[in-house]
């Protein structure tokens, strides 16, 4: 089975070794390829990950640097359209969800049509400040029951998926992490399977913290972009 993992990355220089190391590291079970799409950063993540590739000849690793183009879903979409792999994973380049967590996911996807990395089943946490986990838990409790999601975690943004799912369920290429929602509400009206994998996040990181947990004012425009598009997904 080969794994495709998508990483998308903005002014990541910091964390894109470590993360490139901890999934070639997890991959035990599978053959893996890691597709870094990058946004032109202008920290120059695609070279750092560029250099690191060349030095060690892996030919498994794959960068794609986007110029005039950005936005996270539409990253992991190019990668998606790139990808060989009969499954199809994704996560977050600042290593707040720990990479080992992809072939735990993969190993479902066997069983499962996707499987999510979630912070709300047991096993699973979110240390982060408590307000940030906090505004979480409670657009996820809406989000799951306003569309009768099968998850808890509809934010996870953390995914593998068997490449077949993506030839029915259209994935948006617009939105920050609401694209999630919109693709597992779509999966499921189209009857695929899932199931959840407990996940704690990671404060303490190689390269800082996230671009948005200590911000209260990106936090409330975020949880207010989450909140209408879950909205508008009842009525589409």
């Amino acid at each position: 089975m080969l794994v495709s993992t998508i990483v998308p990355t903005y002014n990541e220089s910091m964390n894109v070794i470590p993360m490139i190391e901890r999934l070639l590291k997890a991959a035990t079970d599978y053959k893996t390829e890691i597709i870094i799409v990058d946004d032109d950063s202008p920290d120059k993540t695609w070279e750092v990950a560029k250099n690191y590739k060349e030095k060690h000849n892996l030919n498994n690793i794959r960068i794609i640097r986007r110029v005039g183009e950005k936005g996270l879903a539409s990253a992991i979409a190019r990668g998606i359209s790139e990808a060989k792999g009969d499954v199809i994973s994704w996560i977050d380049a600042d290593l707040g969800v720990p990479p080992e967590i992809i072939p735990k996911l993969a190993e479902q996807a066997r069983s499962y049509d996707i499987a999510v990395a979630s912070r709300y089943v047991p096993g699973g946490g979110d240390p982060r400040p408590w307000f940030r986990a906090f505004l979480s838990v409670l657009l996820n409790k809406f989000m799951k029951y306003y569309l009768w999601l099968p998850i808890k975690d509809c934010t996870s943004c953390v995914v593998a998926a068997k490449r077949e799912v993506f030839d029915k369920v259209k994935f948006s290429t617009k939105g920050f992490g609401e694209f999630f929602t919109e693709f597992i509400y779509n999966a499921k009206k189209q009857k695929f399977s899932m199931t959840e994998v407990p996940v704690t996040y990671e404060p303490e990181r190689a390269g800082g913290v996230s671009k948005s947990d200590n911000n209260l004012l990106i936090l409330f425009k975020l949880g207010f972009q989450y909140g209408m598009r879950t909205i508008l997904l009842r009525f589409k």
